[in-house]
């Protein structure tokens, strides 16, 4: 019996691309996630602190808009701002001396630390110690307030501070960095620097948050 060849490579075409796309269906979260306390109505629910965050050229406007890019978008997020004292997020601004005595990298704009309790699942920027069995109820995002976002114009460089924001918002949201090739995503391990990276959640990112908490 002959095969029809057409037919044959249009198969395997589909088949690759559902294997592809069902592959990566929660491939770029986290295997850990927030309690279960903290979703309602099928919403992250998340009290965010800016109190300690402003420092260097990041202002209280470049943190409000770097929320802002998550809470602008569908994903299932309930963000509100609060104290410290009542945060389960908190953004804090590291000058050059203690980001540097931290042993925190020079080239690294920003990072991450989720805590299990008193638990903190990562010790340092690379790594993590949360697993499936380890749920999160809080998260501490340093920002390097020495780092300069780069870029000729004041404009991009705000830009980018909002980005990064945004950028670490999203791992605390429990997003590992997008690795996928040709996909546009805010969580680019190499930020501005990979043509596919977008300084506002894209449907993507969207998606991930949308596949966890629901």
């Amino acid at each position: 019996m002959k095969i029809n060849l057409k037919f044959v490579l249009s198969l395997l075409l589909v088949c690759f691309t559902t294997f592809f796309i069902s592959s990566n269906v929660f491939a770029q979260m986290e295997p850990y996630k927030w309690k279960s306390s903290f979703i309602k109505s099928g919403k992250l629910t998340v009290k965010i602190s800016t109190e300690y965050a402003t420092g260097g050229d990041y202002t209280s406007t470049d943190l409000t808009e770097g929320i802002n890019r998550w809470k602008n978008t569908s994903a299932n997020l309930n963000l509100s701002t609060a104290s410290f004292a009542s945060s389960n997020i908190d953004i804090r601004a590291v000058n050059a001396q203690t980001w540097n005595n931290n042993g925190w990298g020079s080239n690294t704009y920003a990072w991450t630390q989720p805590y299990d309790g008193t638990f903190a699942c990562a010790t340092n920027l690379i790594t993590n110690n949360c697993t499936s069995s380890n749920s999160i109820d809080y998260a501490a995002i340093y920002i390097n307030i020495a780092k300069d976002t780069g870029g000729l114009l004041s404009s991009t460089k705000q830009d980018r501070r909002r980005g990064v924001i945004a950028h670490e918002l999203g791992h605390a949201f429990t997003i590992r960095h997008n690795s996928l090739i040709g996909v546009s995503s805010i969580m680019k391990t190499s930020m501005w620097n990979d043509n596919n990276f977008s300084l506002t959640p894209t449907s993507t990112d969207i998606n991930d948050i949308n596949s966890v908490y629901k």
